[in-house]
């Protein structure tokens, strides 16, 4: 039993390190209970899809599709390739704000250091807008919520997972057309993040 276990940690850690030098790719059930677990299972948002309006939606079309596409490059070339592509699609949407109510569910809330809040909402399986988490980053842009702000008044009364709309302001940005967190392609491609200024938050 003991050889049984021993062989099988090593296939484990083998399967890993090859996933990690990009020798395979993760097996399609595996990555179904990842994001099972981390919230990324698409029947979790079938009720942020059907109340999300037009523009939320045509901006997730095009974030999903530079997503599949770059997971489905076939080289490094290929995928660096599609980041400027995503930045001229976005910018053809002309997405500076919400312009109305999008929908999400609640992924994290917190505060920083000097009580500040922090709020990030996922609006589709591995895609969240959100503030910054500390004041250094968020110098010039003022997204974390501030304690008086009615929008820290709504996300004090919330719960992570609940189901919100909300409303709010996105940066321009050089590299994907409005400001997204990722420190890597790879993080910005298949999970972006992208930073808003919220104007008004409420349980759906």
């Amino acid at each position: 039993m003991k050889e049984v276990m021993n062989g099988l940690w090593g296939l484990f850690v083998l399967s890993c390190l090859a996933v990690f030098m990009g020798w395979m790719d993760i097996p399609k059930p595996i990555i179904a209970l990842i994001d099972k677990i981390n919230g990324d299972d698409e029947s979790v948002f079938a009720d942020v899809v059907k109340y999300a309006p037009g523009n939320q939606l045509r901006f997730l079309r095009v974030v999903n599709d530079a997503m599949k596409a770059y997971h489905d490059a076939p080289n490094e070339m290929a995928k660096g390739s599609l980041r400027p592509k995503r930045k001229l699609a976005i910018c053809d949407l002309n997405t500076k704000s919400t312009d109305g109510d999008w929908t999400g569910l609640i992924e994290k809330l917190s505060t920083n250091n000097d009580g500040e809040g922090v709020l990030a909402i996922k609006i589709a399986p591995h895609i969240v807008v959100k503030t910054w988490n500390n004041s250094l980053s968020d110098i010039g842009r003022d997204t974390l919520l501030q304690p008086d702000s009615p929008v820290y008044a709504a996300a004090i009364t919330l719960r992570e997972g609940d189901m919100v709309k909300f409303t709010g302001t996105f940066f321009p940005d050089d590299i994907d057309c409005i400001d997204e967190a990722s420190l890597t392609i790879d993080g910005s491609m298949t999970a972006p993040e992208f930073i808003i200024k919220f104007a008004s938050l409420s349980k759906f």
